[in-house]
């Protein structure tokens, strides 16, 4: 029990840090992302290197398993800053979760890629609580968000041509409002479900090498940076064809953004391991986007309007009750 409850509280810890992650970029542009990403990933590494120097554990860096766990992460990220970007970081950052939340409860529940299987009738009830919670938050209004780029979590700004960079014009902020979800909708299923299953490789690999829990963040952080190298290199390529300046963002804020949910993650693969994958994969979705949604309200003020507000708030209270369903002790253990 006193294992659980420390993992629970490893879980709490990486939403905050996962919640929070992009708040040192909140003032400065990020432009395309994709140089952001870059930097941020390199921050990621560093906290991966730092973490097996200090665990004396550099044995497993070849491990091909987190390796391609970090890969596919990496994509699922890079798709996330789309998300955000259409429509900021409280409800995309709550959308990308709850695509992803039934896939990672599903792995838990169904034992699916020889994860343990967890959880009961009660659990499931609470997964479909937090699905209605999912379907609230598409209903809020785009004109409510406030989507024009520079309001977002970040702010994204464009290169049209060499050596030029300017904010898109404001006449079509009404034309990318009317078509934001439509985009976001497919967009959090692909980049949420990959999020998901992108953890089984590490939960796998510690579940064949009891005592090293730590063993498997290097190589996972290390394919994290190699795909961030090569969505770079592909996207500078593109780039150089078409004739268009990459501008570049803030390296620090950047690097501090990765570190944060390096950090985070540490937290998250212990919640694994001393609680299990499906209660340590709901707490720290849900509270991570609880953490995003709170300073999307209160701070970043991205949402506007009565009635928005209110189906933000009633989102957020189902949330708090399914996860209260879906993490509590499994009574058939």
């Amino acid at each position: 029990m006193a294992s659980t409850l420390d993992g629970i509280a490893y879980a709490c810890f990486s939403a905050c840090a996962f919640g929070s992650m992009y708040v040192p970029m909140k003032k400065y542009p990020i432009y395309d992302g994709v140089r952001f990403q870059l930097y941020m990933c390199t921050g990621i590494l560093l906290v991966g290197l730092t973490c097996s120097v200090l665990d004396d554990d550099l044995a497993s860096v070849a491990a091909l398993g987190p390796l391609l766990g970090g890969g596919l992460n990496c994509i699922a990220n890079f798709l996330l800053l789309r998300l955000v970007h259409l429509l900021g970081i409280g409800v995309g950052y709550s959308l990308f979760h709850f695509a992803g939340l039934p896939m990672g409860y599903l792995i838990g529940r169904l034992g699916l890629w020889g994860v343990p299987r967890a959880g009961d009738v009660l659990a499931d009830v609470g997964a479909g609580v937090v699905l209605l919670s999912f379907t609230l938050l598409t209903m809020i209004r785009n004109a409510d968000i406030c989507a024009g780029d520079e309001y977002h979590g970040f702010r994204f700004e464009y290169p049209l041509t060499s050596g030029s960079v300017v904010v898109r014009e404001e006449s079509d902020t009404l034309s990318r409002q009317r078509t934001a979800k439509a985009i976001a909708i497919p967009l959090a299923l692909a980049s949420g479900a990959m999020s998901a299953i992108s953890n089984v490789p590490v939960t796998l690999w510690n579940l064949g090498h009891p005592g090293r829990p730590l063993a498997p963040i290097l190589p996972m952080y290390i394919g994290i940076w190699l795909a961030s190298a090569v969505l770079s290199l592909l996207h500078e390529v593109t780039c150089r064809i078409r004739g268009v300046e990459s501008a570049s963002p803030r390296r620090g804020p950047a690097l501090a953004c990765g570190a944060i949910w390096g950090i985070g993650y540490v937290g998250f693969v212990m919640a694994i391991h001393l609680a299990g994958f499906e209660a340590s994969f709901v707490i720290g979705c849900i509270g991570s986007i609880l953490v995003s949604g709170l300073l999307s309200v209160f701070w970043f003020k991205e949402v506007h309007g009565c009635r928005s507000r209110f189906l933000f708030s009633l989102a957020f209270a189902l949330q708090v009750a399914g996860v209260l369903m879906m993490a509590r002790p499994d009574p058939l253990k």
